[in-house]
């Protein structure tokens, strides 16, 4: 069975719709979830909230990399910088940066291993979003439109 273009992009627009709505609500419930609890309680709040954010990356990622497909059979011909093998090297290439890049930053000035580990999370987190903006405009090919 084919699915039409206007399936495939009602399909696509619900999925992000969801995982946009879903993100949002993480990221709205950030203070209530995870303030004015122990430091072990908000370790965990975050964690988890990190989860799930893995998850939504690895969904968007897998959305934009049909995207990117799309647009190398449309343009490939004429340039093959469109190819998904350089989104597949840019993801691996990112996961590396951030962990090492996040290290540095959250280890620079000292202080104590929780409080590194605390803003090694963070930077992480920050990263995840910015990842997951860049693979949904990919996904929705708004990215570099306006």
């Amino acid at each position: 069975m084919t699915t039409s273009r206007f399936e495939r992009f009602s399909c696509l627009g619900l999925l992000l719709l969801s995982t946009a709505a879903a993100a949002a609500a993480s990221d709205q419930t950030r203070p209530a979830d995870c303030s004015n609890i122990d430091p072990f309680a908000v370790r965990k709040c975050v964690g988890a909230r990190i989860e799930r954010k893995e998850r939504l990356l690895q969904a968007t990622y897998k959305l934009a990399m049909q995207s990117v497909r799309k647009n190398f059979a449309r343009y490939g011909q004429w340039d093959e910088r469109s190819d998904s093998a350089y989104l597949t090297r840019s993801q691996a290439a990112w996961k590396q940066y951030i962990d090492n890049d996040c290290k540095v930053q959250a280890a620079f000035g000292g202080g104590s291993n929780p409080s590194i580990s605390d803003r090694q999370m963070d930077c992480y987190e920050r990263a995840l979003d910015q990842r997951i903006d860049f693979l949904r405009q990919l996904a929705d090919e708004s990215f570099g439109v306006g």
